[in-house]
């Protein structure tokens, strides 16, 4: 029988035990298990809620570390993250976890080193093919149950570079990581329960660092399922920007962990920080235009490296209710993208009586008629309510815009249409504004 099967064969007996209530009992036989498969999380996370249950902080506090180590080698950020938490509540004075997930994942400055050590109190668990000796202190061949069994004698480094980038967190240097990472709350969640709800505004980011949870929009009087989301996910970003209502409501599927960040929390860490500022302004722009980018047919024919230029361009904007973004009859400076809000689209008559057209929602793009024709706007865009958008200047409009041949038909196509529908307008108004179209 290999280490696998005796490794389960242990399990079941240490939860035929913990049915019976011998706690005690089935915390060795899992010991024993971790013991000939140390990178078993699921029997190392057992280990550790055992310890906790019978009161063994200090044990339990290691065993935790070891599952931090696995999930951040692992390139499982927000995993990592929930299980620093975990330890935080165990012993409030603990650093060393932060401070590695730190070294591993914030943005590197010039000359840093991909190279990173992980501690051997955090080694007990790691997929050893994400580890190399160190080039100062060649280390021999080991095998996993060593790792598990020996960690103090072993040094052992991860390559940073091979991790994947994480949101937000990977463009912070190590002191405002850090800070993030203190304030970051975690929140368990039972299945069914929702956690960020339709039509209500929301002031918060999820990172969902366990479970699966599903995205639901109301249809009349059906609930639709659109789509799900799996760990490591983000949600709920806009939430840090502005008061807009949520789009649509995210219920956790099964049991899950999410970490929390609220408006508020980023609000004090840039008033410390304020180099937090221009990294947070990246990122909101980033995540924004990420679908956009990818399905509008205005930018599906620009290359990575075009989309990623195209995307520092951009400026995001809020404005409040009643604030005109383009006014009739006067230049366009912007191509503007609305991603949260209502505007309204109107033509004013000689009488300055205000003729409606329909009105423009979340993804709606304008802006584009004046910059087109390099003359006046054909109509005023005035925000319904309070609105989030994205900006692109006259002078980024035409460097990217109108030098990418699909971009600049779809926008042609696009124009077209709405003149033809102002046309349209004009003349029902009377033979005085036909003579002018």
């Amino acid at each position: 029988m290999n280490n696998i099967d005796k490794a389960r064969e242990l399990k079941d007996k240490g939860a035929h035990l913990l049915e019976k209530g011998k706690t005690d009992a089935a915390l060795k036989e899992f010991q024993k298990a971790v013991e000939l498969t140390p990178d078993d999380i699921a029997a190392r996370k057992k280990v550790a809620e055992l310890l906790v249950k019978l009161g063994r902080k200090d044990a339990a506090v290691a065993e935790y570390q070891h599952l931090a180590g696995r999930y951040a080698t692992d390139g499982q950020l927000a995993q990592a993250i929930a299980v620093s938490k975990l330890i935080l509540q165990l012993d409030p004075s603990h650093t060393q976890t932060q401070e590695t997930l730190a070294r591993l994942y914030s943005r590197k400055t010039g000359g840093s080193s991909w190279l990173e050590k992980i501690p051997p109190s955090m080694a007990g668990a790691l997929n050893l093919k994400h580890v190399t000796a160190p080039q100062a202190q060649p280390a021999p061949l080991v095998s996993a149950a060593q790792v598990a069994v020996e960690p103090s004698s072993l040094e052992l480094e991860i390559d940073t570079s091979e991790l994947p980038r994480a949101p937000l967190f990977s463009e912070l240097p190590r002191e405002i990581f850090l800070a993030l990472l203190n304030e970051v709350a975690m929140r368990s969640v039972a299945p069914g329960a929702t956690i960020v709800r339709e039509g209500e505004p929301g002031h918060s980011m999820y990172v969902l660092a366990q479970g699966n949870v599903q995205v639901v929009r109301s249809l009349g009087r059906d609930q639709k399922i659109v789509a799900e989301m799996g760990e490591g996910t983000f949600f709920g970003e806009i939430g840090l920007l502005s008061d807009v209502p949520r789009l649509a409501s995210v219920v956790a599927a099964n049991e899950c962990v999410v970490l929390e960040v609220t408006r508020e929390m980023l609000g004090n860490l840039t008033a410390r920080h304020p180099a937090l500022e221009p990294v947070l302004q990246h990122f909101y722009r980033d995540r924004l235009l990420a679908n956009l980018l990818r399905s509008n047919p205005l930018f599906t024919g620009f290359d990575d490296e075009a989309r990623r230029a195209l995307v520092d361009r951009f400026a995001l904007k809020k404005v409040g209710q009643g604030a005109a973004l383009v006014k009739e009859g006067e230049p366009g400076n912007a191509l503007f993208v609305l991603l949260r809000g209502r505007c309204d689209v109107f033509h004013s008559d000689a009488q300055g009586a205000e003729h409606a057209y329909p009105s423009m929602s979340e993804g709606a793009i304008f802006g584009e008629i004046a910059l087109l024709r390099e003359g006046l706007a054909s109509a005023t865009v005035r925000a319904a309510e309070g609105c989030l958008l994205l900006a692109l200047d006259r002078a980024a409009f035409r460097d990217y815009v109108l030098a990418n041949e699909q971009a600049r038909k779809a926008l042609e196509k696009l124009r077209d249409e709405r003149l033809q529908r102002t046309v349209e307008m004009l003349v029902k108004l009377g033979p005085e504004y036909a003579a002018w179209v």
